[in-house]
């Protein structure tokens, strides 16, 4: 969900350099040997409200220390929160992983291809724990023919779907349904698309469940994106935070694990699939985004368009990291969607078209909920 104006009040109108600076080290800390007690001297400077703030709107905060001694000394204060929010972690998403077992069974029963393709288990092939970040939805990918059938099942787990008054919105333009045990009070987001109005989707969606991996955790079964689709998503991912101007360090951190986990092969497997899903510049945008925000991380070497060149390094960061930050250039939505479209002018007008019928329908529908609220 878009994040509201209120929860940038503490850090509107900071950079929050050094809060970042330390955020990304505290991260690097996952991928290379890296002392943070050695470096908490350098880290004296910041402010521990915007710190804990910042890493909280990126999605940060279990990837800072917890122990206090690993912890600039002015955020020592900081370690019974960032504790409490690693038991809120591991109860959620423990949650979550039991709800989405008991859904798979019931849509392999059904004969459901199916995918788990964000949430505790994308953490727990990306950093072998489930604790990075909490989820408070269990989301599955089923493919748009079998929608329906997808959606009865979860119902007869003892689901219902949400009423909301953007139900038929959120399921026409937004791809997804959702479901509630009211419980348990799981949350189920049952996925038949992965894009969102506004940016290209991609052109072979079949093939994700295709090249679908078994990953057995915990003893349970789950059907989850091959390394190469996850790769794919990140970059999804990232272009919906750029279209929204949320933050998006997390994501950026979840792009960087999958390519380190790629092996040569694969790398040349990335590229055909981005090909095949007409998403070679959804993809070259968030390697530019990665670049920007980890410019000494030695990645893979990808040749790969990089829309939006004239946005530089520096100035991409702040994008990805710190969005509420005024004056910065963001493009158009229409200028954005045409660079990642690239050379598809009849795909740029079909996602124009899609995006504008989108906007209408959301408008009407507020509209129409706030005519009924004035008459209440």
């Amino acid at each position: 969900m878009p994040f509201s104006p209120e929860e940038f009040e503490k850090v509107r109108g900071h950079s929050c350099d050094t809060e970042l600076n330390y955020i990304l080290l505290a991260a690097s800390s996952i991928f290379e040997p890296v002392n943070l007690r050695e470096h908490a001297p350098r880290f004296e400077t910041l402010d521990p409200v915007r710190l804990f703030e910042l890493a909280r709107l990126n999605k940060m905060l279990n990837f800072l220390p917890a122990n206090v001694a690993d912890l600039p000394r002015v955020c020592a204060a900081l370690a019974p929160a960032i504790n409490e929010m690693r038991l809120r972690t591991l109860a959620l998403n423990r949650r979550g992983l039991l709800a989405g077992a008991e859904i798979s069974t019931a849509l392999n029963k059904a004969g459901i291809a199916h995918l788990h393709f964000k949430g505790p288990l994308q953490q727990v092939a990306l950093y072998g724990t489930y604790l990075q970040k909490p989820s408070s939805d269990v989301d599955i990918l089923v493919p748009r023919s079998q929608r329906s059938h997808a959606a009865q099942c979860v119902v007869d787990a003892g689901y219902v779907q949400l009423d909301s008054a953007h139900a038929i919105w959120w399921a026409h333009f937004l791809d997804e349904m959702h479901f509630i045990n009211h419980k348990t009070g799981v949350v189920i987001d049952l996925h038949h698309g992965v894009q969102q109005p506004g940016l290209p989707r991609p052109l072979d969606l079949p093939g994700l469940f295709d090249r679908r991996s078994e990953m057995i955790y915990e003893d349970l079964a789950f059907e989850t994106p091959c390394p190469v689709d996850r790769s794919l998503l990140a970059a999804i991912s990232i272009s919906k935070a750029m279209l929204s101007h949320e933050p998006a360090l997390s994501l950026i951190v979840d792009l960087r694990a999958t390519l380190t986990q790629l092996r040569e092969a694969d790398l040349a497997d990335l590229l055909i699939a981005a090909r095949n899903n007409g998403l070679e510049q959804t993809l070259g945008l968030a390697v530019r985004a990665l670049d920007a925000t980890f410019p000494d991380f030695d990645r893979p070497d990808l040749p790969l368009p990089m829309p939006l060149s004239e946005i530089e390094g520096p100035t991409l960061r702040p994008m990805i990291a710190t969005p509420w930050l005024d004056a910065l250039p963001w493009p158009r939505r229409r200028r954005l969607l045409r660079e990642l479209c690239g050379n598809a002018p009849l795909r740029f007008i079909q996602e124009s078209t899609r995006s504008l019928m989108s906007e209408v329908l959301r408008k009407s529908l507020e509209y129409r909920t706030a005519r009924k609220r004035a008459t209440l």
